[in-house]
Order: C-alpha cells, then structure tokens, then sequence
C-alpha cells in the first residue's frame, strides 16, 4: 500500500484523515533506526544538536528516539528550544510518518497530540533549518482517553 493508501485503510469511520506538507521536501534520509535513543512515555530529555548530528537532506540536523505502547494512549509530544525553530516527526512501527509539526508548541516550540495504538513508534527531533544548533528538551505525554488531562 502507499502512503495515502495505507491512511485510508486506518482511518476510522468517526475520524479525520490531515494531509500535511512540510518545508522539508519529500526526500527523507535513511534513518538509523537501531540506534534510536530509548524513551520511557512520561520522560521528559535534554538534548542538544550539533554540527556532528545526523543530518536531513535539507541540511537540519536531527536525533532519534524510541518509544513503545502496550495499549491505545492519547499521547503527546513537546520539543522546545531557546536555541532554534524546533520540528518534530512521528513515525510508526512500519517507518511511515504519522505526523510531523513545526510551530504548535507555541513561539518556535514543535508539538504534536496524537492518539496511537500499541506498537513501537519512532521521534525525529529536527530543528527546522540547516545551520540551526543548540540545546532542546523533549517530552513525551500520556493523556487519559477521557478527558485530555495528563495521566
């Protein structure tokens, strides 16, 4: 299946299906995914990107995490910096983006809510420009299903 295609087929009946456009372009690198720095979900992390980090095929520089679910969570992930314009990409188990966002953090912070079933998932914390470093700090949220609110 291709991407639209596979997104289809997920869809549920009552649910919305967003197409989203980065300023990235449509190539993406070959990620490492076994070197993916392991997260626990409600860890919050520091980081910092630097020239010596994996970089994007614009330029960016980006590091790479792991999170898994054992069940359905309303999840969300927050990467903010005072040194650049953070972007944040999501990608499953399947390494097919679920999501990827720029400014809804507020200011220049990324975030994205999402809910996920059970599975390993993947987070590239990007800042949004070639020649953009500096120090971050990404979090990743559990929601309760019911009413939004941190578990």
């Amino acid at each position: 299946l291709s991407s639209v295609e596979w997104a289809f087929d997920r869809l549920p009946p009552q649910g919305q299906l967003f197409f989203w456009f980065t300023g990235h372009g449509s190539e993406l690198p070959a990620f490492p995914w076994s070197q993916a720095l392991r997260l626990e979900l409600g860890q919050t992390v520091t980081g910092e990107l630097s020239f010596q980090d994996l970089t994007m095929p614009d330029g960016s520089k980006y590091d790479l995490y792991t999170f898994s679910l054992t069940e359905t969570s309303q999840v969300t992930i927050t990467l903010s910096s005072q040194d650049f314009d953070a972007f944040l990409w999501l990608f499953d188990s399947e390494r097919l983006p679920v999501a990827t966002d720029d400014d809804s953090g507020g200011g220049l912070d990324a975030q994205i809510s999402v809910e996920l079933t059970a599975g390993i998932y993947f987070i590239v914390a990007n800042s949004f420009s070639e020649g953009e470093y500096g120090s971050y700090t990404l979090a990743t949220i559990p929601r309760s299903s019911e009413s939004g609110k941190v578990k």
